[in-house]
Formats: C-alpha cells, sequence, structure tokens
C-alpha cells in the first residue's frame, strides 16, 4: 500500500478531539421549562410569557391601550399602577418576548399597545377588598330588593296592577366574581 493511503485509514481510526457540548445551556433551561410545564396542566399552554421581577413584592397586570385612548394614562395616573421597566426585570432572557421602548418600558403586541405595569401586591390587594366590599353592601335582601321595585312601578304610575305583579318576582341572589 502507497504510504498516503495508509496514512487516510489511520486519521479515521483516531477520535475527534473532545468539543464542548454547545447545547449544554439550552439542555438545561429546557429542562426547567419542562419541569415547570408538568407542575400544571401538560396540554394547556400557559396564558404567556412570566415576567419575573426584581422586587417579589410587586403584581404584574398588562393594560391594553387600544381599548381606550387613555387606558394607561388612567392606570398609572389615577389607579396607582407604575409602569415596568427593563431594569426591575429578574431575568433579561425574559425580555425576549416583549418589546422595549426607547424609554426602556416592557410593552407587548404588534404596535406595542399593551403596556406592562406593576403595583405593590399589598396594595392591589387591598384595593379588591374595597371593591369586594362595595359589591357586598350594594347587594340587598331579597324583600328590599322587592320593595323598590313596587316603588319604581308605583312611581311611574303604572296601576295597581303592575304593583301586585311584583309581589310574585322572584329575586335571586347572586355573588359573581368581584374586580
Amino acid at each position: 500500500m502507497a504510504p498516503d493511503i495508509e496514512n487516510r485509514k489511520m486519521s479515521r481510526k483516531t477520535d475527534p478531539p473532545p468539543v464542548d457540548d454547545p447545547l449544554k445551556g439550552r439542555k438545561k433551561r429546557q429542562i426547567s421549562v419542562i419541569e415547570r410545564r408538568l407542575k400544571g396542566d401538560p396540554f394547556v399552554r400557559q396564558q404567556g410569557p412570566v415576567i419575573q421581577l426584581k422586587d417579589q413584592s410587586m403584581r404584574i397586570r398588562w393594560f391594553n391601550g387600544e381599548i381606550s385612548h387613555d387606558k394607561i394614562f388612567v392606570a398609572e395616573h389615577e389607579k396607582g399602577w407604575i409602569k415596568v421597566h427593563k431594569d426591575d426585570v429578574a431575568n433579561p432572557e425574559q425580555l425576549g418576548a416583549f418589546t422595549i421602548t426607547p424609554e426602556g418600558w416592557i410593552t407587548r403586541g404588534q404596535r406595542g399597545q399593551e403596556m406592562c405595569m406593576m403595583m405593590p401586591k399589598a396594595a392591589a390587594e387591598a384595593v379588591q377588598a374595597a371593591k369586594e366590599a362595595r359589591n357586598i353592601a350594594g347587594m340587598q335582601s331579597q324583600t328590599k330588593q322587592r320593595e323598590k321595585l313596587q316603588a319604581a312601578v308605583a312611581a311611574f304610575g303604572l296601576g295597581d296592577e303592575f304593583v301586585d305583579k311584583t309581589k310574585s318576582v322572584e329575586i335571586h341572589d347572586f355573588k359573581g366574581p368581584s374586580g
């Protein structure tokens, strides 16, 4: 055999030099995604990418400025929500699915019309409790509701026959979700 053929055969027998696993970091991330998926319903896609803040005492909510022209303004200036800045995020890799405005605010949507905002959890829970208390206070007993209905019918001057019909009206209490 010629010496060059002999060398080629020998080079095939040698193992390639060890190479670092290029997927090493991605494999670890994929495993954590699978673990998180198995904690919930494996068939259902979660609501969307989750943003974790450095300050764990804050609650996140998205406001869609396309619903009304002043939705984000009202949320910030009248309801106490704070825009989430990219520096507030615990892990910058989480921002891949979102848009960052030139000012550094986190948005989503085709034109960045949804603004990510935050509020201290304690404040958000206090607001929710106040809303629920107001809703419960607004609910009345069936007797009071029937009396109001009869008074309204009588005020319109519809006659005694309509007032008598309101006595047999069934009024059902319903407590739905507050907020």
